[in-house]
């Protein structure tokens, strides 16, 4: 459930917000990013969505205990699923090193 306040935001904060945004890690340095709201029903796509920004949470939470996190980019899905032995409806999201 979210919850909001019905004040303006302070003038600049959404802009600054944004702009920090902007820099979060990505693969590839495929930045700039480009905002919009739009939801699981119009763009079913955004589940995985969902499970980056779980990925960017762990990866926040981990650098605030000191701990670094990286996002391996480099390898086949299709390998890492047979590996893995993971269902055929799974989607790999990312690899990622945690320590």
């Amino acid at each position: 459930m979210r919850r909001f306040e019905p004040t303006a935001l302070p003038e600049g904060k959404l802009e600054r917000l944004l702009e920090l945004a902007s820099i979060a890690p990505s693969v590839g340095l495929s930045q700039p990013w480009r905002f919009l709201g739009l939801g699981r029903i119009t763009m079913p796509a955004t589940i995985d969505y969902s499970a980056v920004m779980a990925v960017h949470t762990l990866w926040l939470a981990a650098r605030a205990e000191g701990i670094g996190m990286g996002w391996v980019s480099i390898l086949d899905a299709t390998e890492m699923a047979e590996i893995l032995d993971t269902p055929p409806e799974w989607t790999l999201i990312g690899y990622f090193c945690l320590g």
